[in-house]
C-alpha cells in the first residue's frame, strides 16, 4: 500500500514540474504570439466591411470638383446632396455604387467625358437627394 502511494504522489509531482515545461516547449515551437500595435490595427483594416468602402468611394466621388462643377451649373445644392448621401441604407449604398464606379472611371479619362458622364452624375445626385 505505502509504495502505491509513493507511486501516485511521484506521478503527480512529475506531472506537476511537467506541465509549465511542456507549455513553454509548446510556445517556442508555435512562435511567438504577442502581436505589435501595427499588425492589431492592419487586421482590423482588412475586416472593414465592403459597404464601408463603398461609402467612403462615394464620398470621394461626391467631393470632386467636377461632381461640385456639374452641381453648381445644374443648381443643385451639393451640402445637400452629401448629407442624404450620409444617411443611406447599406442597401442603397450598394446599389449606387455601380454608378459610382462607371463615372469615377469615366472621369479619370479626363479625354474621354462626354454627356453621358454628366448624366450619371446628375441622375446618382438626383437618387441621393431623392433617397
Amino acid at each position: 500500500m505505502r509504495t502505491l502511494k509513493m507511486l501516485a504522489a511521484t506521478l503527480l509531482f512529475g506531472t506537476v514540474l511537467a506541465a509549465p515545461a511542456a507549455a513553454q516547449q509548446a510556445g517556442e515551437a508555435s512562435g511567438s504570439m504577442i502581436l505589435d500595435r501595427g499588425a492589431i490595427e492592419a487586421a482590423v483594416l482588412d475586416h472593414t466591411p465592403e459597404v464601408e468602402h463603398q461609402r467612403r468611394a462615394l464620398g470621394d466621388f461626391l467631393g470632386t470638383p467636377e461632381v461640385r462643377d456639374v452641381a453648381e451649373d445644374r443648381g443643385i445644392d451639393l451640402s445637400r446632396v452629401e448629407a442624404a448621401a450620409s444617411t443611406l441604407s447599406d442597401e442603397e449604398v450598394a446599389a449606387v455604387h455601380p454608378l459610382v464606379e462607371k463615372a469615377s472611371e469615366a472621369m479619370q479619362q479626363r479625354n474621354t467625358i462626354t454627356i453621358s458622364v454628366y448624366t450619371v452624375i446628375i441622375f446618382l445626385l438626383l437618387l441621393i437627394l431623392l433617397t
